[in-house]
């Protein structure tokens, strides 16, 4: 194709536009992320990170920024399947499960379940299917489910092991400065990134630091407790409230 020379001593002289000059600042700010906890972060907290420091910045622009400086934060997933089921194929019945093996294995011991036995498991879709719940009531045992929502909830304490596993203990976690030999280095990758956690923007505080949101709420709540008073509320909580105070006049004997 051809360019005029004009044309191309134009192009190549010409001042940078305002929205090239915007990115460059954005840009700037972005890579110096790299290497630190912050690098995590997705498209819509990098927005917010950058609000926070002053950048007056638009959510389509850094979602353009990111993409060309190849930024996708910290993504928790696995990207390679390596067994891929078939669901065509014929699989073998399933002849026993592994509450049944238990039971068989301490009847052959001599020690078979007695009264007072309890099953316990999480609320998997597994563990509350009518197949497996006959089998307790049938052996006399009694089920036992965890309740969900709290600490004692596997799907609770799965996806939070998993991002710390994700976050901490991965080969590119930027809390790592050298390979994990003992139980001393996964502890000290572990402080490291307590300390970012509460320093990290969450999106349930409104984008805020938990350190600052507490700051600020423990502020708030000694701003409520001692309320300004007037002259006469002082006086009163004082005790100082004598009429020669409120009047003027003395008071006789």
């Amino acid at each position: 194709m051809q360019v005029a020379a004009q044309t191309c001593r134009a192009r190549t002289r010409a001042h940078p536009s305002n929205r090239d000059l915007a990115d460059a600042v954005i840009i700037d700010a972005l890579l110096a992320t790299f290497g630190t906890a912050k690098a995590m972060y997705g498209r819509r907290k990098m927005v917010a990170l950058l609000r926070r420091r002053r950048h007056d910045v638009f959510a389509r622009q850094v979602d353009r920024l990111m993409r060309h400086l190849d930024l996708n934060g910290r993504v928790r997933g696995q990207g390679v399947r390596t067994t891929i089921p078939d669901r065509n194929a014929a699989r073998a019945p399933d002849l026993t499960t592994a509450l049944r093996m238990g039971l068989w294995r301490r009847d052959r011991a001599s020690r078979p379940a007695g009264d007072g036995l309890a099953h316990h498991s999480d609320t998997g879709s597994q563990f509350t299917s009518v197949s497996f719940a006959e089998t307790p009531a049938l052996e006399g045992i009694a089920a036992s489910i965890g309740s969900a929502g709290d600490a004692y909830d596997n799907a609770l304490a799965d996806p939070t092991i998993g991002l710390f596993s994700h976050e901490a203990i991965r080969d590119d976690s930027p809390f790592l400065d050298g390979p994990l030999r003992q139980l001393a280095d996964v502890e000290w990758v572990t402080l490291a990134r307590v300390d970012w956690y509460n320093q990290r923007l969450h999106r349930t505080l409104g984008d805020v630091p938990p350190e600052e949101f507490e700051t600020a709420n423990h502020a708030d709540s000694k701003t409520r407790a001692h309320p300004a008073l007037t002259p006469a509320e002082e006086r009163r909580r004082t005790g100082d409230d004598s009429p020669s105070r409120n009047t003027g006049f003395a008071v006789r004997g």
